[in-house]
């Protein structure tokens, strides 16, 4: 918001939620310091029903359900200019706000176990697709998988903590975060 702020464009700050949110509070505050003309937004709850329907059929499951509001965020964005510019990375990227996943309490240290742990629940665990899956062969694939993303997290950096985050950038960011791109285009 600061470097729109300073390029002094007309800018139309646009946040989904409730008044009572902190997002919502916040939002308003930043909008009304940098004189930016702000649309808070409800969010359509009666159509989740639907966006989940959407999004299991267009997606199958690779994003999630989290982001299921974005299925309603094309009228919201029509009604501002045609230049549009998201933030959806930014806490990833300037806060690192995931980087504290790798940090196990019970070793007292940062590392791809803890890591993995919590950055998969809208996935299956290992041990269970394993079982899923059945056949030996299958369990070697998902050991095979489960090595490459290890040697993935420990070739990103020397330092623990820029694993964990460019570990997070690459994988659950961009699929998670960038699934929310095209439903937000106009198509």
């Amino acid at each position: 918001m600061g470097v729109l702020a300073r390029q002094r464009g007309e800018v139309a700050a646009l946040t989904l939620g409730e008044r009572r949110d902190f997002e919502m509070h916040y939002a308003l505050g930043v909008a009304r310091v940098l004189r930016f003309q702000h649309q808070p937004r409800g969010i359509a709850v009666d159509g989740y029903a639907g966006y989940a329907a959407s999004s299991g059929r267009c997606e199958q499951l690779a994003g999630g359900f989290n982001d299921i509001v974005f299925w309603d965020i094309q009228p919201h964005l029509r009604q501002l200019p045609p230049k549009v510019v998201a933030g959806y990375l930014m806490d990833a990227i300037v806060g690192g706000s995931h980087i504290a996943w790798a940090y196990a309490s019970e070793t007292r240290s940062m590392n791809f176990e803890a890591f993995f742990k919590r950055s998969n629940p809208y996935g299956i665990v290992p041990e269970r697709l394993q079982g899923l899956l059945g056949e030996p062969m299958f369990n070697d694939a998902v050991q095979e998988v489960m090595g490459r993303l290890r040697a993935t997290y420990e070739s990103d950096s020397p330092y623990e903590f820029e694993r964990a985050w460019c570990f997070d950038l690459q994988h659950r960011q961009r699929f998670n975060i960038g699934s929310i791109a095209w439903m937000t285009s106009d198509s």
